[in-house]
This record gives C-alpha cells, structure tokens and sequence, in this order.
C-alpha cells in the first residue's frame, strides 16, 4: 500500500528551511525563503517560524523542518 500523495499545493508553499541538527545546535536558526527572512526556535515547546511581520506554520519531517509559505495571514 502506498502513502498518499501530498497535495500540489503542498509541494509549492512548503519550504525546507533547516535541519533538527542545526536547531539542536544553536538556541535559533535563521533563514531566509522567497526574500523573507526567518527565524525559527522554539517558544513554549512548540516549534515555530516567525518573521518581522508574522508567524509561519511549521512541518517536520525526517528531521527536516519546513515553512509554509502562503498569501493568507496565520
């Protein structure tokens, strides 16, 4: 049986943006996706992305953290 598919708008509005290791490293990472940059940490043991205007939801996968990008605000 094969995992679903991950919808197209998934593939297009997610962003790889750091590794677990990296995060365990330093307290934040920081990086910049489609010329906006973010800083992600933890914040009361829940994983986050935030920018200086608003905060992006988070994915992990595979130890690999992603950032949905997308038009509408959180």
């Amino acid at each position: 049986m094969n995992p679903p598919l991950m919808p197209d708008e998934w593939r297009t509005n997610w962003h790889l943006v750091a590794n677990l290791d990296q995060l365990a490293a330093d307290d934040t990472v920081d990086a910049t996706v489609a010329g906006i940059r973010l800083k992600i940490a933890y914040e009361e043991s829940a994983l986050i992305a935030r920018s200086d205007e608003r905060t992006y939801p988070v994915m992990v996968v595979d130890d690999e953290i992603f950032v949905l990008l997308s038009d509408e605000p959180d």
